[in-house]
């Protein structure tokens, strides 16, 4: 993959509803719990923050300055996402996408960043009043 995905994340070491369905994303955590995830999860890329990075907005100013440049791009998730989508246009009920489905999304996402410098996905809150 042409593109970094990483999962920001704090005191869920056992609890990555996130990474259940992008497997293959790296964690982004604090020092002081970067052994136990490392430990936890061997396959996956595990970055630790500088000890004095303690919250969200510096970690993901961070990101952008540490992380992006290896590949010019960068996906920044929540540790608490489960991915659905819409099985049919004009329908309220969101199920739960599947590996393939996800896989399509990222590359959709990382496509559109050819163009343009932020992408964000819609979160499921509100998507019964989508049109």
């Amino acid at each position: 993959m042409l593109y970094n995905t990483f999962i920001t994340t704090l005191g869920r070491v056992n609890d990555q509803v996130t990474l259940r369905q992008v497997p293959n994303a790296g964690l982004v955590v604090q020092a002081h719990e970067f052994e136990a995830y490392k430990e936890a999860y061997p396959g996956n890329r595990v970055v630790a923050l500088p000890p004095e990075i303690t919250t969200l907005g510096p970690t993901r100013r961070w990101c952008l300055k540490h992380l992006a440049p290896i590949t010019g791009k960068l996906i920044l998730l929540d540790d608490d996402l489960t991915i659905s989508f819409r099985n049919v246009p004009g329908k309220y009920n969101l199920l739960v996408a599947t590996p393939g489905q996800v896989e399509a999304l990222f590359e959709s996402v990382v496509l559109l960043l050819d163009d343009f410098a932020h992408v964000s996905v819609s979160g499921r809150e509100g998507q019964n009043r989508m049109s």
